[in-house]
């Protein structure tokens, strides 16, 4: 596992796509259970935030309950700033903007859709993106979008490109599926719990992401 960033407090690293974030059913491989073995030393490994199983890229894990938990009320102050990359197909309305829904779960259809604001358990869900750079296909636009998370719902990215008719290569639940999903976190700006802030940053490689050449990345 690529270890970006530690201290006596905290560590982050890379997350590969199809692991899980968190213990989950028996026999499938999770961070938290990866690290604690490669921590052995250390009283446990502390989960922050999450990613989704299909999603790889930047995560923050802490060794000491005193540092979870001060980066745990960062998270929930959104002081945590996330940033994303994903290729969707199509091209956006706007080089740029902010995306705004209320979202709520779909037990029937198992999955996060927008619904109105007054719907029952709906949540407000806000990114910033911009356009980095289109490809013409064979089969169709595909665009790279660098992303800013201001909330952080459940399948945000996925669900918010997708309802605009931009569905995130390889993301099946969501209208793109055949390949790897192509959304990743690659930058994460984070409270040090030994002081100050740390930025770590990791680019996605392989499969459609070798389209595109992140020169123009912020």
């Amino acid at each position: 596992m690529e270890i970006l960033f530690e201290n006596r407090e905290c560590l982050a690293c890379v997350k590969e796509p199809g692991i899980l974030s968190q213990k989950g059913k028996p026999g499938e491989k999770d961070m938290v259970t990866e690290l604690q073995r490669q921590h052995s030393g250390f009283g446990g490994i502390y989960l922050i935030h999450r990613l989704d199983k299909e999603v790889g890229g930047v995560m923050v894990f802490c060794k000491t309950h005193g540092a979870a938990e001060l980066l745990a009320t960062a998270s929930e102050q959104h002081k945590l700033c996330k940033e994303y990359l994903a290729v969707v197909r199509g091209v956006p309305a706007q080089a740029e903007g902010e995306l705004k829904d209320y979202l709520a779960r779909s037990d029937a259809l198992r999955k996060t859709v927008t619904v109105d604001k007054s719907f029952r358990g709906a949540k407000e869900a806000r990114l910033s993106y911009r356009v980095v750079e289109t490809k013409e296909m064979a089969e169709g636009a595909l665009t790279l979008v660098q992303i800013r998370l201001h909330t952080g719902r459940n399948h945000q990215i996925r669900v918010q490109f997708s309802s605009r008719g931009l569905p995130i290569v390889g993301d099946e639940r969501y209208g793109s599926g055949g390949e790897q999903m192509a959304l990743w976190a690659f930058r994460l700006t984070f409270p040090d719990p030994c002081g100050g802030s740390k930025t770590v940053m990791k680019l996605p490689g392989g499969g459609v992401w070798e389209q595109f050449s992140f020169e123009n990345i912020r």
